[in-house]
């Protein structure tokens, strides 16, 4: 899947916010894994619980598609 610009640029600031706070205290590292949580979400459009594969699992494919 391809995301547009705005969205694209949304989430890259999002990635910086969240490595400077991580970087500050190491222990806010989810940060990071909120956001890419949330990008996940938005390229699956998954709003279901998949007992099968919890946490970012779900979105490992479409992730991987995005990063190629």
């Amino acid at each position: 899947m391809k995301i547009d610009k705005e969205i694209a640029t949304f989430f890259i600031n999002e990635l910086r916010q969240a490595r400077a706070v991580s970087l500050k205290d190491s222990e806010n590292f989810e940060e990071i894994l909120f956001t890419i949580e949330k990008l996940g979400f938005l390229l699956t459009k998954d709003e279901s619980k998949d007992k099968r594969n919890p946490g970012l699992g779900k979105y490992k494919d479409e992730l991987e598609k995005l990063v190629q």
